[in-house]
């Protein structure tokens, strides 16, 4: 949880953003807002990025879910998470960050 999104706000964002995208690992996360019964309607705009991540508008806002070349293209600031991040991808696991309006 940051900046006042909860943990079901912040699944709802990532689902509403990936609804439109065929990636594995997109599905997985609109399989698991369906599972917590979250509303999931379409997004505004969605556009992918081959191999970085997708941009999307969702309830008014940009949502940016990906990883982090897609995050420094778009200038959003993501070294407070940067030790966790070398830490997740050091143990082999594939790291996605997401942010709302420019904001991790």
């Amino acid at each position: 949880m940051t900046d006042g999104f909860s943990r079901d706000e912040v699944l709802r964002l990532a689902a509403l953003a990936e609804k439109g995208s065929e990636h594995p690992v997109g599905e997985a996360i609109v399989d698991a807002a369906k599972r917590n019964r979250l509303e999931l309607a379409d997004p505004e705009f969605f556009q992918a990025f081959g191999g970085r991540g997708i941009l999307a508008r969702v309830d008014g806002k940009e949502v940016l879910l990906g990883n982090r070349a897609l995050m420094n293209e778009n200038g959003v600031e993501n070294d407070p998470f940067e030790g966790k991040i070398q830490d997740l991808e050091g143990e082999g696991k594939t790291v996605m960050l997401m942010s709302v309006d420019r904001k991790m």
